[in-house]
């Protein structure tokens, strides 16, 4: 997974690379969910495949609260049709300098 750092006034792309193995033809079913200020949200799905990847947007927040850096856990998941599953883990920050939305 490889979030985009955040810039002013955008929200974060998620790409994951996943497919199954042996069979790159087998449809998954990928996820996503996301811990932020001790909170849990998801999960969310994942658009695609293009090729072996899949896509989400991450944000925009509304945090008028946040007074110092903030980490966003976001976690990955993909499924195969036999239920055999892997995960990804990445970590974003969402900076009080630098708002994601």
């Amino acid at each position: 997974m490889f979030p985009e750092y955040c810039k002013i006034g955008t929200t974060t792309k998620l790409t994951v690379t996943a497919f199954d193995l042996p069979d790159k033809s087998a449809k998954l079913t990928v996820t996503f969910t996301y811990s932020f200020m001790l909170k849990a949200y998801g999960p969310f799905p994942m658009s695609g495949p293009a090729g072996d990847q899949y896509t989400a947007t991450l944000g925009p927040f509304s945090v008028p609260q946040l007074r110092a850096d903030e980490i966003i856990t976001v976690r990955a998941k993909a499924v195969d049709p036999s239920g055999n599953a892997a995960t990804a883990e990445t970590k974003v920050i969402l900076s009080f300098l630098c708002p994601i939305g």
